[in-house]
């Protein structure tokens, strides 16, 4: 009889630092749980935690929601979606909220939202499209391996200190227009799969979008790099704009590859620029850009003629054993 007694005692969420009880037939929780779920049990777990309500260790941190699987889509403060019946809302007045691993199936309305402190999204899938415009997060912006799997807005968003979105899979367009970095900005390994625009983006530390993919067209028209800009190694499948940037720091472009045209006209480098060993497989534009020192393009291929009309080069560009048109 003690051992039957022992089976029937109430079984916790698996999830690891998770303090509530796991659903029936499963090892996790409401709030954990995959798939199809009662969304009103699902608030009322979720405001008991928000509301720091009930005894401390029968819920979880107030802004943890780590592994979390939000049915529909989450807002701050009270917004409201007119085409969303169904939304969760979460209080604006939210510190640095932990999002790892979460799911959430209708997406998100964080626009306008100021995070205060450090703001987690880390790998973290948006099924839904994903709304940052106009956010501020002032601590450390990580979205490391997040999959948005429509599109992603995160227009005219400051972020005060480093970002990362290494390694993410951005299936829908994506929009960072007008986007500042006051510090270190991380891209590098994503995946672009349609359009990707960064115009007007301001990138005051390290831009790092080392190895990373761009299937769509690309704009990065106007942006400017005062520190290191890095994009060794990229894959660019679509037509490439980098038209009227300003590089202040050193340019890496080494490894790149173009499939169609790549536009840098009007383009300012007042660092050395490396485009060693990149391919152009269509037209590769530099008219009008200015090269304040060294340009590098040794050992590259360039499947047509390069345009360089009015650029300048003030100290040296190198083109040692590169090909044009099959010509060494």
């Amino acid at each position: 009889m003690e051992a039957k007694a022992a089976t029937d005692e109430p079984k916790h969420c698996a999830h690891k630092w998770c303090k509530l009880l796991a659903e029936e037939g499963s090892d996790l929780c409401i709030l954990h749980q995959p798939g199809p779920k009662d969304l009103e049990r699902f608030k009322a777990a979720l405001y008991t935690q928000l509301n720091e309500q009930g005894k401390e260790d029968e819920r979880n941190h107030r802004f943890w929601f780590e592994g979390y699987v939000f049915p529909v889509r989450v807002v701050v403060g009270d917004k409201r979606d007119k085409a969303v019946n169904e939304t969760i809302a979460l209080p604006a007045g939210m510190v640095r909220p932990f999002f790892g691993g979460c799911t959430l199936t209708g997406g998100a309305d964080f626009s306008d939202h100021r995070f205060e402190g450090n703001a987690s999204f880390a790998d973290c899938t948006f099924v839904g499209a994903a709304d940052f415009d106009g956010c501020t997060v002032v601590g450390v912006a990580d979205f490391r391996g997040t999959t948005f799997e429509k599109g992603a807005n995160f227009r005219g968003s400051t972020f005060l200190w480093g970002t990362n979105f290494g390694g993410c899979k951005f299936s829908g367009d994506v929009c960072f227009d007008a986007a500042e970095f006051a510090t270190g900005a991380g891209f590098a390994g994503s995946t672009f799969a349609r359009g990707a625009e960064f115009n007007d983006a301001k990138f005051a530390g390290v831009a790092n979008f080392n190895c990373s993919k761009y299937v769509g067209v690309t704009h990065f028209d106007n942006s400017t790099f005062a520190k290191v800009a890095n994009f060794g190694g990229c894959t660019f499948e679509e037509v490439i704009c980098f038209r009227d940037c300003r590089f202040a720091g050193v340019t890496y472009f080494d490894g790149a590859r173009f499939s169609r045209d790549a536009d840098f006209s009007d383009c300012t480098f007042e660092a050395f620029a490396n485009f060693d060993h990149s391919k152009f497989a269509r037209d590769a534009h530099f008219d009008g850009s200015t090269f304040e020192q060294d340009a590098y393009f040794r050992r590259s291929r360039f499947a047509r003629d390069p345009r360089f009309g009015d650029a300048k080069f003030v100290r040296g560009a190198h083109f040692h054993g590169s090909t044009f048109k099959g010509l060494t």
